[in-house]
């Protein structure tokens, strides 16, 4: 018999067919999944007839040659379903490590990882700090307890003092990865999986979250405030073009692909879509909250320093937000870092997310400016560190506010509210 009479086998012919071969499965997979070129066609074609042998002899069928009919044959029966059935229920890890599953290195890559990991525990701490610093202003008897020791004495005033140049790399971080997702190449986006393409979405919003967060727990510390509601404005306007850009790209040529099996059955995709509906929740809160910032910054600022008893109670309702964004931020990287596990165990040696790239180190890179600024002002003391920034002829000059006690104890126990000025010689 020939090509023609196996395409005249009807379905109740073949399903007499079974399999329970876990390897011809996965090689067969390999040559017939999504991308598949001619060269892979042709390396399932002898297992295919391996695993079809006992079918055809027990139908009288002669061993069929590789033509398009054969083909339009096995993909159009109850076969390569039985196959497939087969091998997802009993060989599911070989099958998913079969798939070449290159990944996205920038987004997912091991340095990524590090990077969002690193800064989600750096604002965890900068928050626990600032709030202490905050208590320590509300409550001046609690204040000997809470900063007693040398330590204490050297590590807060570091954390306050470098707030700001935390806040500034954090917010590069966000304003770059929103402009990598946005600007990203067209073939990038052509070439990407739904999975990708949602993970250069989500990982920037993301990135927003630390910049909030540190925004709100250092709002009545922070100056260069004009500046500061410029770069709010471009990262709404960045983070607007992205959700727009998102919903069109939803019914576009690359995007709106439909998830691949591998992605189905290997990724947990539905998580993925889960998370899609939680980043345009938090997107939109967002949104609001920036304009709410730009719009009632200084009443804020003037909020929180109220002396009254009122205003210092009240301002625990404040703190709720940025302790909220932080949980927020913890759910973004605590699944991210389950969804790269996941992958990494599911996937191939074609999987680059394992290695180091160009763009991983300079992301790293991002926090080296202020931590190396955060361990100068803990060895020295604020006012000699912060002096160190200028250039002649300008200086940092430490004066003391007598009608405050808000201000944090320097190493030898003054008040030292710290403010710079230019020498005359």
């Amino acid at each position: 018999m020939n090509t023609t009479q196996i395409l005249n086998l009807t379905l109740s012919d073949s399903v007499k067919f079974h399999f329970n071969n876990c390897s011809h499965a996965v090689e067969i997979w390999k040559g017939i999944q999504e991308n598949a070129d001619i060269e892979a066609l042709h390396h399932a074609y002898p297992y295919i007839l391996d695993a079809v042998q006992d079918f055809l002899q027990t139908e009288g069928i002669q061993t069929p040659s590789l033509t398009t009919g054969f083909w339009i044959w096995f993909l159009t029966t109850n076969i390569y379903e039985e196959i497939q059935a087969y091998g997802w229920h009993k060989c599911h890890d070989d099958m998913c490590r079969a798939h070449a599953w290159e990944g996205n290195p920038d987004i997912a890559g091991v340095g990524m990882l590090v990077t969002y990991l690193l800064q989600a525990v750096l604002v965890s701490i900068y928050l626990f700090a600032l709030i202490t610093i905050q208590v320590s202003k509300i409550s001046p008897g609690s204040k000997s307890q809470r900063l007693r020791g040398r330590y204490i004495s050297r590590i807060l005033p570091a954390i306050q003092h470098s707030t700001t140049q935390f806040l500034s790399a954090s917010s590069v971080f966000a304003v770059a990865m929103l402009a990598a997702a946005l600007f990203g190449s067209d073939k990038e986006r052509q070439d990407s999986s739904p999975i990708t393409w949602m993970l250069r979405f989500f990982m920037p919003l993301n990135s927003l979250l630390p910049v909030a967060v540190l925004q709100l727990a250092a709002l009545d510390m922070l100056r260069r405030s004009k500046g500061r509601m410029f770069l709010w404005l471009l990262i709404e306007i960045l983070t607007v073009w992205l959700l727009i850009r998102s919903w069109h790209s939803r019914n576009s040529q690359y995007e709106g692909q439909y998830p691949s099996d591998h992605e189905l059955f290997c990724l947990e995709f539905k998580s993925f879509r889960v998370m899609s509906i939680f980043s345009w929740i938090v997107a939109s809160l967002l949104i609001v909250g920036m304009n709410s910032y730009l719009y009632f910054s200084k009443t804020l600022c003037a909020f929180f320093n109220g002396q009254s008893e009122r205003a210092q109670k009240q301002q625990w309702v404040f703190w709720a937000i940025p302790i909220i964004a932080t949980g927020i931020m913890w759910a973004y990287v605590l699944w991210f870092v389950h969804v790269t596990i996941k992958i990494r165990n599911h996937s191939g040696k074609e999987n680059k997310d394992t290695e180091w790239s160009f763009g991983q180190v300079l992301a790293l890179a991002t926090w080296v400016p202020f931590i190396v600024d955060f361990f100068y002002i803990c060895w020295e003391n604020p006012e000699k560190a912060t002096d160190g920034r200028l250039m002649d002829p300008y200086h940092v000059i430490a004066t003391v506010d007598k009608g405050e006690d808000s201000e944090m104890e320097s190493l030898d126990g003054e008040n030292r509210p710290g403010h710079f000025e230019r020498l005359d010689s």
